[in-house]
């Protein structure tokens, strides 16, 4: 039995008209997700833009409080009747602390195992530390010396921190004295460059103090005697 044309031509029709809505149905079904996973994507990619760079602030601005607190207690001589026994407990059992100091016409560095260590080297230090009565310390953009005045007058810090100041100082050392630098020197020289935080000015002892943070501690790990030191 043979169907009439027209009836045919019309079963044709609805024929292509489904597959037409099958593909598009298909074609729905698979697009939908893609496009709800590149929305995702996207706004994952948006938010981890954002996050890095709102956490640097947030800690930046943690670790800044939280030095200005410490440092306030160390230098305050209500807090600290002794700053040279005060810095003995701030220097790392390991790392020990770097001094910097001008014995002629080139200033050298030189790393120490504790602050009395220094005090037995440089006994006229201890002096000059204990002269400070910061009570108020200031952060701000740390004072100039013209080997006469200073810009400013009291205790300073600030993050203008040199850059890898250990490792070329203990680069500068070795060539002048003509020695060799071992790998654990080196090693902490490298590793202190990193967690330099802050540099300290005492404009009445004539010294800049530079201070890290390690394992969440802050620790002296520079006593510089050099920077105002205009004898040479």
């Amino acid at each position: 039995m043979s169907y009439p044309k027209k009836c045919y031509l019309k079963q044709k029709c609805y024929t292509f008209i489904s597959v037409c809505l099958l593909v598009m149905i298909c074609n729905s079904c698979t697009t939908k997700p893609e496009t709800q996973a590149k929305k995702q994507s996207t706004a994952q990619d948006s938010s981890a833009d954002s996050t890095p760079a709102m956490q640097t602030h947030s800690q930046t601005k943690m670790h800044s409080q939280h030095f200005d607190s410490y440092l306030r207690n160390l230098l305050d001589p209500q807090h600290t009747t002794n700053l040279a026994q005060a810095l003995d407990v701030a220097i790392h059992q390991e790392m020990g602390v770097y001094v910097l100091y001008n014995p002629g016409s080139e200033a050298l560095l030189k790393r120490f195992a504790s602050f009395q260590t220094i005090l037995h080297e440089f006994p006229y230090l201890e002096d000059y530390l204990n002269a400070s009565t910061c009570q108020e310390p200031l952060k701000d953009k740390l004072p100039t010396y013209d080997c006469q005045n200073f810009s400013a007058q009291g205790c300073f810090y600030s993050t203008e921190i040199p850059s890898n100041f250990f490792s070329n100082g203990i680069l500068r050392m070795a060539d002048l004295t003509r020695t060799d630098i071992s790998d654990e020197e080196q090693q902490i020289a490298s590793y202190l460059d990193n967690e330099l935080r802050y540099m300290v000015v005492i404009t009445e002892s004539y010294l800049q103090l530079g201070f890290a943070q390690i394992e969440g501690k802050w620790y002296c790990v520079l006593v510089d005697m050099a920077h105002f030191d205009c004898s040479a």
